[in-house]
């Protein structure tokens, strides 16, 4: 997972994609990424910490309504711009990265 960018328009057209899960390696979403994908389930998993930066609209207009995001990561999402617009939920489980001692 060493994506760190996903280009314009580089899955437009893909009619059939359903699930998206973008990698914590992720930095830039770019305009029209997932266009013309109206198959997409509602919900995304995001696994970065930090919030992607994204130009324009990679999605559908109405397909993505909810993102999953890190444990603790929630607030991080909901100061961006962009990724505020989503229901933000927060991954269930522990993160590999989460350092509590027990």
């Amino acid at each position: 997972d060493n994506i760190t960018n996903i280009g314009q328009n580089a899955l437009n057209g893909f009619t059939n994609l359903r699930d998206i899960i973008l990698p914590a390696s992720l930095e830039y979403l770019s305009e029209g990424t997932f266009g013309d994908c109206e198959k997409l389930n509602s919900t995304l998993v995001i696994n970065g910490e930090t919030p992607p930066i994204v130009s324009g609209a990679p999605f559908v207009p109405g397909t993505v309504k909810t993102i999953i995001v890190p444990p603790k990561r929630e607030a991080a999402y909901r100061s961006n711009a962009f990724w505020r617009t989503f229901k933000i939920m927060p991954q269930l489980g522990v993160s590999l990265n989460d350092k509590t001692n027990g």
